[in-house]
């Protein structure tokens, strides 16, 4: 049995209990260039919080989903809150300016709110479930789902409240690569955080790792994204590509017609 399902097993909701209690609303606090925003699609850079999430609600975060390490690549981001999943979305592209192929390391990082009273709740392949815990209960700050990825490539540590994922990458000259996070966060509205809340964020990071949330990702985007293993179709070629293709096929066609027509020298068969 795999590391995720002895996970849930040990939060699995018994037959006859009662439905989840309703959950409080993700805060959409965003670094923006000069404020907080609800999106950013822009650049980043190592250790800058740029599309990165401040406290997230009900203090789940203190400063979370910027880049410690970037290996020297160029960085572009998007990040996105999703209020009604209460889940926050960060899109991360790296490319390779440089005129070499390079291998390096970069690094995710976020800080919990709950600080030296942080407690792993569950983990698996691909995500780490926390909660404040005083006296052996989960309480005051939100449970965090937080989701690296679903094949593996990132290596997630957690130090105290300081959360990590290492990802290597090998780039070619003028490569692109993008990397998924996710951090799913639950609190019930009424009464604060309770054990029930653990339930719900392992169930949904636990989802996230096979069945990332993708909705708004473009085809291009999808294709270029290396720590979820998406079965994306290739593109439809632009209409400049269909030009060439039909321009190569007429090529061909008129060599083929100009072979059939040509007469057969004496002797040939």
């Amino acid at each position: 049995m795999k590391w995720g399902l002895l996970a849930l097993a040990a939060f699995a909701v018994l037959p006859g209990q009662a439905a989840h209690a309703a959950q409080f609303v993700i805060t959409s606090d965003i670094y923006g260039p000069t404020g907080y925003v609800t999106s950013y699609v822009g650049p980043g850079a190592e250790n800058a919080t740029v599309g990165a999430i401040s406290d997230g609600g009900r203090d789940a975060f203190d400063g979370w989903g910027f880049y410690k390490a970037t290996g020297g690549f160029a960085l572009s981001r998007q990040t996105e809150a999703f209020t009604d999943q209460n889940l926050f979305r960060f899109f991360d592209t790296f490319t390779n300016t440089g005129a070499e192929t390079v291998t390096q390391t970069v690094t995710f990082f976020g800080n919990l709110g709950s600080d030296s009273y942080t407690y792993t709740e569950a983990r698996g392949p691909g995500y780490l479930v926390t909660c404040q815990r005083l006296n052996g209960v989960c309480v005051g700050d939100p449970v965090v789902g937080a989701v690296h990825g679903g094949n593996g490539l990132g290596v997630q540590t957690l130090a105290g409240e300081e959360y990590r994922v290492n990802y290597t990458l090998t780039l070619a000259p003028g490569q692109s690569a993008s990397l998924l996070n996710y951090a799913v966060l639950a609190s019930t509205l009424v009464g604060g955080t309770t054990r029930d809340d653990v339930v719900i964020a392992a169930e949904r990071a636990f989802a996230l790792t096979s069945d990332p949330f993708l909705d708004g990702l473009t085809a291009a985007q999808r294709r270029r994204v290396v720590n979820f293993d998406l079965d994306v179709p290739q593109g439809v070629p632009e209409p400049a590509t269909w030009a060439m293709m039909l321009a190569g096929f007429g090529l061909i066609g008129a060599a083929v017609r100009r072979r059939r027509a040509r007469p057969l020298a004496f002797g040939q068969a």
